[in-house]
């Protein structure tokens, strides 16, 4: 994936950067072996799980975003 954003004009690192902040959204994957072992050690199911915990991931990737580019860590153009 960097080597084609690359050939765009946009810096690895960034593309790095870029995938980090999505993460929590990624955890909430059922691909994602921790995620199937935490609810079941407290009893939730996934679907339950999802549910509660999608707002609060594409809160904290907003939040994350906006920080991101007010630093200057990524960049827009």
């Amino acid at each position: 994936m960097s080597e084609t954003a690359v050939a765009y004009g946009v810096d690895k690192v960034e593309i790095a950067r870029a995938s980090i902040i999505g993460q929590p959204i990624h955890m909430l994957s059922p691909l994602v072996p921790s995620t199937h072992l935490l609810c079941g050690l407290v009893g939730v199911s996934i679907d339950e799980h999802q549910k509660f915990a999608m707002k609060w991931a594409v809160l904290a990737v907003i939040v994350m975003t906006a920080c991101a580019l007010i630093i200057g860590s990524i960049t827009i153009f």
